[in-house]
């Protein structure tokens, strides 16, 4: 009955945040390795920048904050 599909909805639910916490994981070290190993030499300042801000916010989105 409908106890079943919300429970399937929920463990779909939990599949899907486990893979976008996993890949926010990985763009956040990505990016931070970006930012600290080749970005002095191959970005602007502003983009370096930009890059540094969203390892900020995906760390605060791994850390359970809005």
């Amino acid at each position: 009955g409908s106890i079943h599909i919300i429970r399937f909805a929920r463990s779909i639910e939990a599949e899907v945040r486990k893979q976008d916490t996993a890949l926010i994981r990985q763009l956040v070290e990505a990016l931070d390795e970006a930012t600290t190993y080749t970005a002095s030499a191959m970005w602007s300042p502003s983009m370096t920048n930009e890059c540094k801000e969203l390892v900020a916010k995906g760390r605060v989105r791994l850390e359970g904050k809005p």
